[in-house]
């Protein structure tokens, strides 16, 4: 048994009042065998390794919610869910196999779903209108959309892809995508602590467009 909780957010959720609102507004709280009112009540106990050892420290979407709504300002996404999970790696707990396939496959292939790079612009045929891409437009532009892998891969991300290329077209904003050229952000590897031991935080930045769209920014600086 693990006998204290890990630092440095021992003394910081001392001061947890334990109202559960952070549970309560979890859209993954239903899914978490301990919500995070539980994981801090459980850690002033020194009763840590059932928490380790479930599918909570992997759950947190990393939504704010909980941090915004706390009433005690604590920094539940920023520090109790990263404190759990390197607390896991301590005690020797292996993250699902799911994570690890996810965060493979976006080493892989650019996205965590493993699917290929041209899918990714396949969202753009039922948006009904223009997505331009930055490649084939040849000049810098205000907006630059890191469309990201959930809403270029996922049929309900997909949709709210759609909605806002037309919300940017009816507002007349002068944007583009990277299209194929995008690459997954790594917030999912960041969030995870990256736990395959890929570097993909920061990956987007390699493209070849983006990398020109910056220098054009700052020539224009």
């Amino acid at each position: 048994m693990l006998s204290a909780p890990p630092r440095p957010w021992q003394r910081e959720f001392n001061a947890c009042i334990q109202c559960g609102i952070c549970g309560g507004s979890c859209p993954l709280g239903h899914a978490m065998d301990y919500t995070p009112r539980r994981i801090i009540h459980l850690a002033r106990e020194g009763l840590l390794e059932e928490v380790l050892r479930s599918t909570t420290p992997w759950l947190c979407v990393s939504c704010y919610t909980c941090s915004a709504r706390c009433p005690g300002g604590l920094k539940i996404t920023d520090v109790l869910f990263p404190a759990l999970r390197d607390a896991a790696f301590a005690a020797g707990v292996q993250p699902p196999a799911e994570v690890k396939k996810g965060l493979d496959n976006a080493y892989r292939y650019g996205n965590p779903f493993g699917e290929g790079p041209r899918k990714r612009l396949e969202w753009t045929k039922g948006a009904g209108v223009p997505v331009p891409i930055l490649r084939d437009l040849g000049r810098p532009v205000d907006v630059l959309w890191i469309v990201e892998c959930y809403a270029a891969y996922y049929p309900r991300g997909q949709d709210n892809a759609r909605a806002t290329a037309r919300i940017l077209t009816a507002l007349g904003v002068d944007y583009a995508i990277l299209g194929t050229e995008e690459k997954c952000a790594g917030e999912c590897a960041r969030l995870a602590e990256d736990i395959v031991g890929h570097s993909l935080p920061g990956s987007v930045m390699k493209g070849g467009s983006l990398r020109k769209l910056r220098d054009r920014i700052s020539q224009k600086a």
